[in-house]
């Protein structure tokens, strides 16, 4: 089998699954080169070369990156402006005393319909699926309405970080930023449960499917979310 063809009768569906799940702009992706990665001593993290491949991703590469032959990375907003997944990176100050746990009760807090994942180094990238393309500004706008109630600073990266691909002075498209794909050999960078336990791909995968948002849900939840904070802080206030 050539390395994207996917015609083969014994091909992995969940593997077609987490191809279609983290599809974003195809003209080009990133590459993490994990063997050059060095330590930051200020934040006690990894960090790898990253580097934008120069080609158009294929199906072969997403398989590559599950086996953990190379570890690739996807811009999110496509060429429509749309986007059907995005993401909070949490980046602490310094990881050694990064506490994962305290995010993972106000996830459940607050009811928030994102998948927390394990980063790399230690932090956290908490994803947002979507059942259908919607205007990548729209998502961005709601990941940002989550920073407030996580106590995240208002400067936290949420991807994707571009609502809209532009072109160079060549005419060119430029790439922007991408975000580092998650279960690498399938065993890196993976989803954990409230209570910290790991989730293997295969559940992982059956867990997006069952959290992914519409449009219209993400837009009444960000409503309500908003909503209650504001309730919150002028509870506050009186009491002060």
């Amino acid at each position: 089998m050539t390395k994207g063809d996917w015609s083969h009768p014994t091909r992995d569906l969940m593997v077609d699954d987490f191809i279609e799940l983290f599809t974003g702009y195809q003209g080009d992706f990133g590459i993490a080169d994990m063997s050059s990665a060095q330590l930051d001593t200020e934040k006690n993290k990894l960090k790898p070369n990253y580097e934008w491949a120069g080609r158009p991703i294929t199906q072969g590469d997403y398989k590559d990156h599950i086996q953990g032959k190379i570890s690739i990375g996807i811009q999110p907003c496509r060429l429509d402006k749309t986007t059907t997944f995005g993401c909070i990176d949490i980046d602490p100050k310094n990881y050694s005393k990064f506490k994962i746990e305290n995010y993972l009760a106000l996830f459940q807090q607050y009811k928030l319909p994102l998948i927390p994942l394990l980063s790399k180094s230690g932090g956290l990238h908490c994803y947002l699926f979507l059942k259908e393309p919607i205007p990548a500004i729209d998502l961005i706008s709601a990941l940002k309405s989550f920073l407030l109630p996580l106590g995240l600073d208002p400067t936290t990266e949420v991807f994707p970080k571009q609502k809209e691909l532009k072109e160079d002075d060549k005419g060119d498209i430029k790439p922007g930023n991408f975000i580092n794909l998650p279960y690498y050999n399938k065993k890196d960078r993976i989803a954990v449960k409230p209570n910290g336990e790991v989730i293997d791909f295969d559940t992982f995968i059956k867990v997006v499917n069952l959290n992914a948002q519409t449009a219209e849900q993400l837009k009444e939840f960000g409503t309500t979310l908003i909503s209650n904070e504001l309730k919150n802080q002028a509870a506050e206030f009186d009491e002060a």
